[in-house]
C-alpha cells in the first residue's frame, strides 16, 4: 500500500468512526477503543469501497478487528 492510499485509508476510517486519523494506530481496535458495532464497521467498508473503487466481500467483516487487519485486508484486494 503506498503512502497516498494509507493516508487516504485513514482519513476514510476516521471519518466513518469520528476520530482523528493520527488516532488510528495499527493495534486499535474498531470494538474495543473505538465502541463501533457491526454495522458501523459494514459503512465503514461501504466507504473503503466507493473511496478506492473496490468491491469487498462482507464476509469479510469477521476478519476485521483492528486497523492493521483493514489495511492488510485493503493492501491484497488493491494490490
Amino acid at each position: 500500500m503506498t503512502g497516498a492510499e494509507r493516508r487516504r485509508l485513514l482519513a476514510v476510517c476516521a471519518e466513518i468512526v469520528g476520530v482523528e486519523p493520527e488516532d488510528l494506530e495499527p493495534e486499535t481496535d474498531f470494538f474495543e477503543d473505538l465502541n463501533i458495532d457491526s454495522d458501523d464497521l459494514a459503512d465503514l467498508f461501504v466507504a473503503i469501497e466507493d473511496a478506492f473503487d473496490i468491491e469487498l466481500d462482507d464476509s469479510l467483516l469477521g476478519a476485521v478487528r483492528t486497523f492493521q487487519n483493514l489495511e492488510e485486508l485493503i493492501e491484497d484486494v488493491i494490490g
